[in-house]
């Protein structure tokens, strides 16, 4: 049998890229609060999801990839994680009109721990230690503390706001289980490029039919916004994370997903100008501290 070959060490220009990667993931949040501006939920997403699985579409054929020839069982499966990401992004696109994108950036990104979490249940050999305990403890104790906050744009609207994005958080985690599962059989990229393609067939009819053409707003910043979170928060960072796993070790690359929700939270309050509160950046923290240590 070959000897396996040790991953790559992260260079400089690699730890460079994956802190590029983590500001363009923080960044999504504030794209999807901009296209919000001119587009309905429906639109937002649907529309930034078919221009992301075109593009990785491309991708997939460039890299010569299988994206066709599975199994109907495995079919089935790729087309219900599509409606599953359809779901979420409804639902996080709704939230986000309710909320503000500093607090989208913390809540979205507690799914590591929800994935930590319900991996005990559902995938065998993967006991909760110690260790995740406390980062569990820490993570969640960041999602009550953000809930309490009671900044200037503190009311019901933004407890609903909240609610749906922690909603979508938990489904994310649940489709984190069932890709890994997916994945076994199909390549990485058709998973993504399914998800992507099914998810804006299922949201852009619906947007046409209940929101109508008449809702669409379109502005330079609009169209930018939309343009960056499907090529950019979307595509690029999935090739580029399938890259990265490919010849580094996962925990070394993943070691920088606890930095999103602060990236986020930051770039909310510089480029939105949201109001960030002492209490939001110690739930911040606590997430972030806590997907460090899971």
């Amino acid at each position: 049998a070959k000897p396996t070959l040790p991953y790559q060490p992260l260079a400089p220009r690699i730890v460079a890229l994956l802190l590029g990667l983590t500001l363009i993931r923080g960044g999504n949040f504030i794209g999807m609060k901009i296209s919000l501006s001119g587009l309905t939920p429906l639109f937002a997403a649907g529309i930034r999801n078919l221009i992301g699985g075109i593009a990785l579409t491309a991708y997939v054929i460039a890299m010569r990839r299988q994206l066709l020839k599975y199994a109907l069982s495995q079919i089935g499966a790729l087309v219900l994680l599509g409606g599953l990401l359809a779901f979420n992004f409804v639902v996080v696109y709704y939230g986000l009109i309710h909320t503000t994108a500093s607090r989208t950036a913390i809540l979205l990104n507690a799914q590591p721990l929800f994935v930590a979490l319900f991996s005990r249940f559902f995938i065998r050999r993967d006991p909760i230690s110690i260790r995740k305990v406390v980062g569990l403890a820490l993570a969640f104790s960041g999602v009550v503390v953000v809930f309490a906050d009671k900044g200037s744009s503190y009311g019901f609207q933004t407890i609903r706001g909240d609610l749906m994005v922690l909603i979508a958080s938990v489904v994310w985690a649940v489709m984190a289980i069932m890709r890994k599962r997916v994945a076994q059989k199909v390549e990485p990229s058709a998973v993504a490029t399914w998800e992507m393609g099914v998810s804006a067939l299922l949201m852009l009819p619906p947007g046409f039919a209940i929101e109508g053409v008449s809702s669409i707003h379109l502005t330079f910043a609009v169209v930018m916004a939309t343009l960056y979170c499907a090529l950019l928060g979307s595509a690029f960072t999935f090739a580029m994370n399938v890259h990265l796993l490919k010849n580094y070790d996962i925990n070394a690359v993943s070691s920088f997903n606890f930095l999103t929700p602060i990236v986020g939270a930051i770039l909310g309050v510089l480029l939105l100008h949201e109001v960030v509160t002492v209490q939001l950046c110690i739930g911040a923290a606590l997430v972030a501290l806590g997907i460090y240590v899971v």
